[in-house]
């Protein structure tokens, strides 16, 4: 279970999250809605480990996620609004720079038959999708 836990962040004085509390269970896929300027991105950051809060924390089966950051980021998946891929790279290139990056160097070459990214440049959903559901653990 991820859990959110009275999350605040605030840039210049500026508060984008005021005491955020809410609960992921295993196996659910969410979506996180709202205007512009709501927190959004702000709490997805804190959530992935990109940035602190100013207050509160973000906890996964009950151990804080900054206590150890590598072995969080191996069990999380995530698919960023602007992926920032290397255009030069075709896709199974790019899927095996994150396998070896991540230390999953040996299930990168399954990974690209599983999505079909042997041979195509792919879109960037194509590429950023098996990185997000394959993860350690």
């Amino acid at each position: 279970m991820l859990a959110i836990e009275r999350l605040s962040r605030s840039y210049r004085g500026i508060p984008a999250i005021s005491d955020a509390s809410f609960t992921v269970n295993s196996g659910e896929i969410v979506g996180f809605l709202g205007p512009n300027g709501a927190g959004k991105s702000t709490t997805v950051k804190i959530i992935t480990g990109l940035l602190r809060p100013n207050a509160g924390r973000v906890l996964f089966e009950g151990r804080d996620i900054h206590a150890n950051l590598i072995a969080w980021r191996a069990q999380f998946g995530y698919i960023p609004e602007e992926a920032h891929l290397y255009t030069w790279m075709s896709a199974m290139e790019y899927l095996q720079l994150v396998g070896r990056l991540r230390g999953m160097r040996e299930r990168v070459q399954a990974l690209g038959g599983r999505f079909s990214l042997e041979s195509a440049q792919g879109t960037r959903l194509r590429i950023e999708l098996p990185i997000a559901v394959e993860r350690e653990g």
